[in-house]
């Protein structure tokens, strides 16, 4: 079964790319007789459901009602004859299925369209269906687009900085009717790339100058804007309707001196009423070259309401959408819309003004990984201009792990880190996002470090990074950062027979320091006049050995900070005819699971390695080796 899954959902994703997650609320869908059901979509664009008491119901086209669904020879929830909330459900139901179906579909890597910076045009087309008649005309749509506030060019004016980062503007057309029925665009959304192909050729024939959409100049359109009639199936649930996303269209069409490609596509109406922002914005958001970050295989909530790439697009005030959440901190990091400041080495009072007025963020970094690999992320969330329907307040404190997935509960790429410590976002349909969440937040919550929970330690299970006395100022988050005295250590290998000078580097000035080793011979420690570093002459025994340093800065911090380290011998030959040395290299009794060769040009096998090289000095574990 899980097999057929794949196989159909594959079938129908191949021209899509990304798409809003399903509205995560609750909404009602009426029966022909009258009866109401509570039902919750869940899901995306790739593969959705339509819950009502936790099973899956599905429209039954040819006779109105909405029945229990099962999965049929392939893998395609069909009606099961059995109405919903009037009969008995269907037997042999598998809920565990459900999850399968969400689950089964790799989603495709994003691609940005666009430049994320500069004046930005992008043409946005109304829709109609043959058999449909659209509810507002373009006078009504035209401000959602373009308006001073409430609006798609507001909300990147602020979550960007302003008119010196970007400004968009938005060219209205249509409507335009395309040949096709509302049912046969949108089954599935198999179609959808050819409603897309129509609309732009219609608005062609209108003398629609496709060109003034090419803002950077690389010979295509950024992104079609389409505008369908009626509702989209991320709110509504009828199968239908067109799921809102964005894509390709194929074969790609060349007019007016341009390509054009991509598209995104979005519906008129939003419960009944003219469209609100949070769906345009996160389907830009796209174009843009963000990835989703709510969970795409359905078994947390990613980051929940807290950001325009997950359910915050779905934050409102008087309507759904109408009041998306602000990027969050990654999002903005790459998008180049914020700088970020480093956490690393510092040690003082920070404050952090609310991301509407304050285009920096917090970073510190695992310094045992490549650089900017895996990180914290700090902003301060209020409920202020477009976050006014936050669920919450506070200081918001991201765990980035740039080589993770965001569908790994345990490892995600852009993780919250809940103050209250719930791990509600790790479940899907728990809270989305609570008032809980951020520092201090419900739960006052003024420590977020090594030892408390949640905690500071990246995955290695390492952490430095204490952030402390975490305080509201009015608007303004304060607290207290740490991290440590040792701002770097020395490189764990040293050779043997030599002397070798081991150099400490600190954040700040210290005061005093000890270092203590069983088993290696400290000939030496010099202490820099500016007190910022140590150099350390030491002996190196035949295997590896540990080194113990305690150092103290002016402020009273002190850090023990304990190293092993790695001893290794070479030899350096010359071939007596040219400028050409054999080098070979053996690690003294290092435990198995640490030898490694000094790099990828390296012969031989632990504990011996050995390379020609044509010139001296060679380096070889951060030393420089000479004949």
């Amino acid at each position: 079964m899980k097999k057929a899954i794949i196989v159909f959902l594959l079938l129908i994703v191949t021209s899509l790319a990304f798409s809003v997650p399903a509205y995560p609320g609750e909404i009602a869908l009426s029966q022909p007789d009258g009866t109401i059901l509570t039902v919750r979509v869940i899901g995306d664009e790739f593969a959705h459901v339509t819950l009502y008491n936790g099973f899956p119901i599905i429209k039954n086209v040819d006779t109105g009602w909405w029945e229990y669904a099962v999965f049929d020879e392939i893998g395609k929830l069909i009606p099961s004859g059995s109405k919903a909330g009037i009969d008995a459900l269907p037997e042999l139901f598998e809920i565990s299925t459900v999850y399968d179906y969400l689950s089964a579909v790799e989603r495709p890597q994003y691609v940005a369209c666009a430049p994320t910076s500069g004046v930005l045009k992008f043409p946005v087309i109304l829709v109609n269906f043959s058999d449909t008649t659209p509810t507002y005309t373009p006078d009504d749509i035209e401000p959602v687009f373009t308006g001073d506030s409430n609006s798609v060019k507001s909300y990147y004016l602020e979550v960007s900085g302003g008119e010196d980062t970007l400004k968009l503007e938005f060219v209205v057309v249509g409507w335009y009717t395309v040949s096709a029925t509302h049912g046969y665009y949108g089954e599935d959304d198999a179609h959808c790339w050819e409603l897309v192909r129509e609309a732009v050729q219609l608005a062609d024939n209108d003398d629609f100058d496709f060109s003034q959409f090419d803002n950077d100049g690389d010979g295509y359109v950024d992104s079609i804007i389409v505008i369908h009639q009626g509702e989209g199936q991320e709110l509504s649930g009828d199968p239908y309707d067109i799921w809102s996303h964005s894509g390709d269209i194929w074969p790609y069409l060349y007019l007016d001196g341009v390509y054009i490609k991509h598209y995104t596509i979005q519906p008129e109406t939003v419960g009944g009423k003219l469209l609100t922002i949070g769906v345009a914005c996160h389907e830009l958001g796209h174009v843009f070259g963000l990835p989703d970050l709510y969970d795409t295989d359905y078994s947390s909530d990613g980051i929940g309401l807290w950001g325009l790439m997950a359910a915050g697009a779905w934050n409102g005030i008087h309507r759904a959408a109408d009041s998306p959440a602000h990027m969050c901190a990654w999002s903005k990091k790459e998008l180049g819309w914020v700088t970020v400041g480093s956490l690393n080495g510092f040690n003082g009072h920070e404050l952090l003004s609310p991301v509407e007025t304050n285009f920096e963020v917090l970073m510190f970094e695992n310094a045992d990984r490549p650089a900017g690999e895996e990180y914290f992320l700090l902003e301060n969330r209020q409920l202020l201009g477009y976050d006014a329907a936050l669920p919450g307040a506070g200081l918001l404190i991201y765990h980035i792990d740039e080589d993770a997935y965001q569908t790994n509960d345990l490892h995600r790429r852009v993780d919250v880190e809940e103050a209250d410590d719930d791990n509600a976002l790790d479940t899907y349909g728990g809270d989305n996002g609570s008032a809980g969440d951020p520092f201090p937040g419900t739960s006052a919550n003024i420590e977020f470090g090594p030892g408390t929970s949640p905690s500071s330690t990246f995955y290695d299970g390492t952490s430095k990074l204490s952030v402390e006395n975490i305080t509201v100022n009015g608007l303004d988050i304060e607290f207290d950062v740490r991290t440590g005295v040792v701002l770097k250590a020395p490189l764990p290998y040293v050779i043997y027979g030599e002397s070798n000078t081991l150099v400490y580097e600190f954040i700040s000035e210290i005061v005093s320091y000890n270092l203590i080793s069983q088993d290696a011979t400290i000939i030496d420690c010099t202490l820099a006049p500016d007190r910022l570093s140590l150099d350390v002459q030491v002996l190196s025994p035949d295997h590896p050995f540990e080194l113990t340093l305690e150092a103290t800065d002016g402020t009273g911090e002190s850090e023990v900070l304990t190293q092993r380290f790695l001893p290794f011998i070479y030899l350096i030959v010359h071939d007596g005819v040219s400028e050409n040395h054999l080098i070979t290299v053996k690690e003294l009794n290092w435990d198995e699971v640490e030898y490694e060769a000094p790099d990828g040009t390296w012969n031989g096998d632990a504990p011996l390695y050995w390379k020609w090289i044509d010139s001296l000095p060679v380096e070889v574990f951060g030393h420089q080796l000479e004949e």
